[in-house]
């Protein structure tokens, strides 16, 4: 008796009790096609999030970071560690662009709602913030994306520099491939504070890093996040 093909495509045991039930005449398709459907059921994964790229971080109502935090002693001695996450709460329109507001718990820290203070929007040219207690609702560039090696762009009074667009960076959360975003401060010709940003496009902020000088040697780690998880709605 011939098999109907759409039945090899199941595993080899699954194929013999098949063969089995046909040659003993137990045509009982309805319970075959269960078989079948239990057993093409059981192998499909889990559905991941769609991880857009066109945007250096996905801002949506419920889209949730979670991150350590860890402060060192210029040694590199560990000061203090503490875990917290960001969560996207509600938008809203200002000047006809949706803008989002979001909030974290960090320890034992109750979600702060930043709704008279901070929005973050996308731009086509990158991410930007609306600070409202000082500056109104005039947006400001905080990442630039796209962005090329050699780039730079102004933060505030300080230029961060693009130093890297395909940096392999390990955290808790996974390996991703990151930009690396950095911005220097001088103090009597010398570098004296260093922040470093690394975003994955589609992702957001993967980890920072910040090291300051002492003693006029070299640059210590200070302070450093990394994203421990993250969930997208």
């Amino acid at each position: 008796m011939n098999i109907p093909m759409q039945i090899s495509l199941v595993s080899e045991k699954t194929e013999q009790a098949i063969k089995f039930f046909f040659s003993k005449s137990y045509r009982i398709i309805p319970i075959l096609l269960l078989i079948i459907l239990i057993i093409s059921g059981c192998a499909k994964e889990p559905t991941s999030p769609t991880i857009d790229e066109t945007v250096i971080m996905p801002l949506k109502v419920g889209n949730t970071w979670e991150y350590r935090h860890t402060e060192y002693y210029y040694e590199g001695i560990i000061k203090k560690s503490q875990q917290g996450s960001c969560s996207i709460l509600k938008d809203s329109i200002i000047n006809g662009e949706t803008i989002y507001i979001s909030g974290y718990i960090s320890g034992i820290d109750t979600l702060r709602d930043y709704s008279h203070e901070l929005f973050t929007l996308i731009r086509d040219d990158g991410l930007y913030f609306i600070d409202l207690i000082n500056e109104g609702t005039t947006p400001r560039m905080y990442i630039k994306y796209p962005t090329f090696k050699g780039d730079s762009f102004i933060y505030y009074q300080d230029t961060l520099k693009t130093v890297d667009v395909d940096v392999e960076y390990t955290v808790p959360a996974g390996k991703f491939k990151c930009i690396k975003y950095v911005e220097d401060t001088y103090w009597d010709n010398e570098i004296q504070l260093r922040w470093i940003f690394y975003y994955s496009p589609g992702i957001g902020n993967i980890a920072t890093e910040f090291y300051y000088r002492h003693n006029h040697d070299h640059l210590w780690l200070n302070e450093k996040t990394v994203l421990m998880s993250f969930k997208f709605k």
